[in-house]
């Protein structure tokens, strides 16, 4: 939560080093959230919905490593690795913002912005 909040703060400041750094942390911040939650359900046998979140997590990761793979408008455009996460993004962004979060829109719009990662990786294959 505490690795969400700074990285948010960075995406804020609307400017294109801070929002592909901020990308990156988001990423890694879920990566590792997935590996905890991995780490608590193994005994059920883990989940096919926190490993296509990890890897949508790290493709994500890995579009950030490169300072030209993210371009970015303020309030106008955002794509890594040519995926549009312009708006899912907003969306993920509006309800962690929301006083009180809820978990689970909060968790359905992050998931679906990583979808967007996926999605457009499968597309290149």
């Amino acid at each position: 939560v505490t690795r969400w909040e700074a990285a948010l703060a960075q995406m804020l400041t609307k400017k294109r080093k801070p929002m592909r750094k901020a990308l990156g942390e988001l990423a890694v911040a879920t990566i590792a959230l997935t590996q905890d939650v991995a780490s608590r359900c193994h005994q059920w046998g883990g989940s096919k919905g926190t490993d296509a979140l990890a890897d949508a997590a790290q493709l994500l990761q890995a579009g950030t490593q490169r300072n030209t793979t993210v371009t970015y408008k303020a309030m106008e455009s955002l794509t890594v690795s040519d995926a549009d996460i312009h708006k899912p993004l907003n969306a993920f962004i509006g309800a962690w913002k929301k006083d009180p979060a809820n978990a689970t829109d909060v968790g359905e719009k992050l998931g679906a912005m990583l979808k967007v990662m996926s999605t457009n990786r499968k597309n290149e294959l």
